[in-house]
């Protein structure tokens, strides 16, 4: 947050550790030391000064005969966490108290100014040169450090730099930061840049672009920002776990076979692994009902075309996916593809794939939808697979 917790002065104090009337090491002379309370008051039981030192919480230039700090705009007072006059943006942002400090929220950010709030980025670690290292003892250590330095730096754009910046932007964006900017002239200057870069491509020979890759490809920061746009991805995308097709097949046809006389046999093609389309395409025609041998949908005829199914509790249900319109696989009687016209049914078969009867179980499930009253002899066709 650019608190100043500890400063120093310029002063070397020399350490004899071995009485020898000469100096092993330094330390340095420590002037302060301060910890802060969230909104900035000190710590009194963690607070330490041998001289006053002007600057304090958040970077800030310390009054400490009135025990408050300049932020520009504003007058800022950590023992109240509030400044002591009102915001100068306030009649733009009605949503923030007048009197607030850092957006109300010190944890994650400070007050640039008195007048907005602004989440801090946390700076990466540096980059040793490794291939122009001096020695081989020092390719060791940098070799060392940069293998710890790239997925630290990574795993800080994820978690902490990406978010900051996302929040600070859509702050800019309130503080109307962003009303001035031309966006024509930014897609021209991105233009121009854009050709620009293209001709000095053109301009280099084949050398010139060796020389480039072999820049690029030991450049670390190209490896963490691939990294940290893989990881950011890995960790924003949902995860949905959908029953296997397969899975969902066999139930269907263990529910048949389970329902028909052994003499009636299940042919059992099925669709292809994984080519059944996801739960979100599934769908269910709803006021469906069966009235003076027509299909009515809300009391009116209903025309359509998919999959039907017939539950072991006798409910037609009319629309795509045999399991999503039967809730439970095992409790099917009748299941395949029909199409109707003004609540009439044209034809009734198997035109899903879910399983393929022979023409005696096409017959059975016919016999099941007459008994709903909703067929006659010539609507039947048989599509065996």
């Amino acid at each position: 947050m650019q608190n100043t917790l500890l400063s120093i002065s310029d002063n070397k104090i020399g350490v004899d550790a071995n009485a020898d009337n000469t100096a092993d090491f330094y330390e340095a002379r420590v002037l302060s030391a301060t910890d802060y309370y969230a909104f900035g008051m000190a710590m009194k039981e963690r607070s330490w000064q041998s001289e006053k030192y002007r600057y304090g919480f958040n970077g800030k230039e310390n009054d400490s005969d009135w025990e408050v700090q300049d932020y520009g705009f504003r007058i800022y007072k950590p023992e109240l966490g509030k400044f002591l006059s009102v915001d100068p943006l306030t009649q733009s942002y009605p949503w923030y108290t007048p009197y607030q400090f850092a957006g109300n929220m010190p944890i994650i950010a400070i007050d640039l100014d008195g007048a907005e709030p602004q989440v801090k980025i946390i700076p990466k670690m540096e980059h040793k040169p490794f291939l122009k290292a001096k020695s081989v003892g020092e390719a060791f250590s940098n070799g060392i450090h940069n293998t710890i330095a790239v997925p630290a730096n990574i795993v800080v754009d994820v978690v902490w730099n990406g978010p900051a910046t996302l929040v600070n932007a859509s702050i800019n964006l309130a503080y109307g930061k962003y009303n001035d900017v031309n966006g024509s002239l930014l897609l021209m200057q991105l233009n121009s840049e854009v050709g620009r870069q293209m001709d000095g491509l053109a301009k280099k020979d084949a050398s010139q672009h060796w020389e480039d890759f072999k820049d690029a490809a030991t450049n670390l920061q190209n490896y963490e920002t691939a990294g940290s746009i893989s990881l950011g991805f890995r960790l924003t995308t949902p995860k949905v776990k959908i029953s296997s097709p397969s899975s969902l097949q066999s139930k269907f046809r263990q529910s048949i076979r389970n329902k028909m006389p052994n003499d009636r046999q299940i042919n059992p093609v099925g669709i292809p692994e994984g080519g059944m389309e996801g739960v979100s395409s599934y769908w269910k025609v709803k006021g469906i009902e069966i009235k003076d041998g027509l299909v009515l949908k809300n009391g009116k005829p209903y025309s359509g075309q998919g999959d039907y199914v017939i539950t072991e509790s006798g409910e037609f249900h009319i629309g795509k996916g045999h399991g999503y319109l039967s809730d439970n696989p095992n409790s099917v009687q009748a299941a395949g593809g029909i199409k109707i016209v003004n609540g009439k049914v044209m034809y009734h078969n198997d035109h899903t794939g879910h399983f393929a009867p022979s023409t005696v179980e096409l017959q059975g499930n016919h016999q099941l939808l007459k008994e709903k009253g909703i067929t006659t002899d010539n609507t039947i066709q048989t599509k065996l697979y």
